[in-house]
Order: C-alpha cells, then structure tokens, then sequence
C-alpha cells in the first residue's frame, strides 16, 4: 500500500492525462476507469497481469483534488484480492481534502 501526493508547487498542470507507472514487468494497465472520490475527477487503474516480482497485481487510483493530486495503490498476491471488500475498504477510507 502507497500514497502519496503533488501539492500546488508541483502539481501537473492538466493532471487528466496522468496514469500510474507502477513500474515492473509491465507499464501499461489492463483497465482504466473514470471515478469521483469525494467528488473528486479521479482514475482507478487496474494492472491485471502479473509482475516478476513484488506483490503480483497492482490497482491505483489518481485523484484530482484541486490544488493537489493524489495517488493511492495498492497490492495483492492474488488477481481477485484486487476487487475483495478489504482493498475497497482501504481505498475508500482515503478522503481527500482541498488545500487550504
């Protein structure tokens, strides 16, 4: 599990065209779906081919939170355990908030 963020000072100017380079065997995801967390723009990546090496699948959410964007990712050892009630629990205990 990982997150992480770019603030104002760093921040891509049009954050849209982000995706997760996880890094590994791979760099392109299987899935890319369009979502809002806390009516935020986000993204929610899912790689669905295994890695050489780590914890085999990988899903990750980029969240345009305004003046900040946020990545969260998460790992399982199995392709399902990307979907169970306990990562969806992790991924939807992240609330992001505007800068102030």
């Amino acid at each position: 599990m990982l997150a992480g963020h770019f603030d104002a000072t760093n921040r891509p100017d049009d954050p849209s065209g982000m995706f997760l380079l996880i890094g590994g065997s791979h760099i392109f995801p299987s899935s890319e779906v369009e979502i809002a967390v806390d009516g935020f723009k986000a993204k929610d990546f899912i790689y669905s081919r295994p890695f050489d090496s780590g914890c085999k699948y990988r899903r990750g959410w980029v969240i345009d939170a305004g003046a900040r964007v946020f990545w969260v990712i998460y790992g399982s050892a199995r392709l399902e355990g990307l979907k169970s009630p306990r990562t969806m629990r992790f991924f939807k205990s992240f609330h992001p908030q505007q800068k102030h």
